[in-house]
């Protein structure tokens, strides 16, 4: 019974462990995006992961910023 104790736990901490590598959110502002300064006039209306709206995605990755 100690010996199946010892086993869960141990299991469940590898487990723990495993899932903590997989975060895979983005950073905001994310520094790894590349832009000329060259955008559209079109102005629909985006969101960006600082929650900021941009008239365009252009605008939002201009800023250094993802659309969500």
């Amino acid at each position: 019974m100690k010996n199946i104790i010892i086993y869960c736990l141990f299991l469940a901490t590898f487990v723990g462990l495993a899932a903590c590598g997989t975060n895979n959110v983005k950073p905001c502002p994310d520094k790894s995006i590349k832009h000329n300064n060259a955008c559209t006039t079109d102005c629909p209306g985006v969101k960006a992961c600082n929650g900021k709206t941009y008239c365009n995605e252009c605008e939002a990755a201009r800023d250094g910023f993802w659309v969500e």
